[in-house]
């Protein structure tokens, strides 16, 4: 009778621990083992502040392959081979630079991996002025020709005034319903992290002398400043942030703020793994406050030593207007 109790006792036991068994063994399989896809989104932030899908980006992951984004910024990986503790860096290929991209963990529920770029060149040509319009009743100038062989030297044409020096702080654009842009640098705590070349864009007006055509010029056009608070981090695993706060600068003078947006870029989204709010408004005025989640998947036993952090960066645009009198 004590036996065919031991056998009932053991064929339950048996039966419980099987399914239980089976299903570690596949989990372990799963995540240590098998072949798994890897998928990577990529996006490019422009001068502007705003993200665009990186399409055309060669993406390397060392010791994996090297795969190109398709339209939508996406790339991915076939059958890449889990490791226990391995992860990758992700390097591009010129023409776009990383900004923000946080380590490839080879191992399966590490997708997607989100990461933001930048294209120099673009911001280069932001921060570039404008040449300088030529003045009105004026044909522009144009280049000097190259002398013939053995031309006769013509007479010198009388030197024009040089050009008065454009006047300091918030210029206006010489052409009136042309909109100005200026991007200003991140002021963020974390900017050091990550290496941003937004540079200041000023088109300015050179000083004239007060006369009547001048005095009934059309209105001045509004002017839009973009702050960065630079790459800010997330809190580890879970956990939010400290409280990051952007504000914009000084207003141009006779101006006051017509509109403003605020969004983040890198990591997080406005909504999605992160606060935004508004915590100042005023005419000449505006400042929001943000935290970031970190990301929990990306930490546990099965990830030893990673704090699953990551960066993102506060972007503020504001629209100034002539004030009314």
């Amino acid at each position: 009778m004590a036996t065919k109790a031991k056998k009932t006792v053991i064929g339950i036991c048996v039966a419980i621990l099987t399914p239980l068994a089976i299903t570690i063994a596949t989990s372990m399989w799963e995540r240590f083992i098998a072949p798994f896809d890897l998928e990577v989104d990529a996006q490019y932030i422009d001068a502007a502040g705003a993200n665009h899908p990186a399409a055309g980006a060669v993406l390397d992951l060392p010791v994996v392959s090297t795969e190109t984004t398709d339209q939508g910024g996406r790339a991915y990986w076939k059958d890449v081979v889990p490791h226990w503790t391995e992860e990758k860096q992700i390097v591009v290929d010129p023409p776009y630079e990383i900004v923000s991209a946080p380590p490839v963990f080879l191992r399966r529920y590490s997708n997607p991996v989100n990461v933001l770029l930048r294209k120099p060149e673009t911001q280069q040509a932001a921060a570039a002025p404008a040449p300088a319009p030529a003045p009105a009743g004026q044909p522009a100038p144009q280049p000097a020709p190259q002398p013939a062989p053995q031309a006769a030297p013509q007479p010198a044409a009388p030197a024009e005034q040089p050009a008065a020096a454009p006047p300091a702080g918030h210029g206006l654009s010489p052409k009136p319903g042309v909109a100005i842009f200026k991007i200003h640098p991140p002021i963020g705590q974390m900017a050091e992290h990550m290496q941003l070349s937004a540079k200041a864009v000023e088109l300015v007006k050179p000083a004239a002398a007060l006369t009547a055509a001048a005095a009934a010029a059309p209105p001045l056009p509004d002017v839009t400043d973009i702050y960065r608070s630079g790459p800010q981090i997330s809190g580890a695993g879970k956990n939010f942030s400290a409280a990051y706060d952007l504000c914009s600068g000084d207003p141009p003078t006779g101006y006051v703020i017509k509109s403003n947006t605020f969004q983040l870029a890198g990591d997080r989204q406005c909504g999605r793994w992160a606060t935004c709010r508004q915590t100042r408004n005023e005419t000449t005025k505006v400042c929001w406050q943000f935290t970031l989640q970190g990301h929990e998947e990306q930490t546990g036993i099965f990830k030893p030593g990673q704090s699953g952090q990551a960066y993102s960066e506060g972007v503020l645009s504001v629209v100034w207007t002539r004030a009314t009198k």
